[in-house]
């Protein structure tokens, strides 16, 4: 028999998300991410454009995550990551018609 209502009491209810949403307010050039460790050459990345620029995002913070999201140059953006099928969906313009 299928449940036929929401019982809050068998609920786990957080006052935020969880995990917290992944937002991206730093940006680093590849060569320096690269060079400060932040990102490691056999890294696994995604990688995805924004206005003519390159974005990389390490595949084990999407992992975790699932959706990352930003705003850069102007343009708010996001990112999702979905683990069963390991593939990405970028949206990289908000911007009204």
């Amino acid at each position: 028999m299928m449940p036929t209502g929401f019982d809050v009491n068998r609920a786990i209810l957080y006052d935020e998300p969880m995990p917290h949403p992944y937002k991206v307010n730093h940006y680093l050039p590849l060569s320096e991410a690269l060079q400060t460790q932040r990102l490691q050459p056999q890294e696994h990345v995604l990688v995805t454009t924004l206005n003519q620029h390159v974005i990389v995002m390490p595949t084990l913070d999407m992992i975790y995550y699932h959706v990352a999201q930003g705003h850069w140059n102007g343009v708010d953006w996001m990112v999702s990551f979905c683990v069963l099928c390991n593939s990405p969906y970028a949206v990289c313009d908000f911007t009204p018609p």
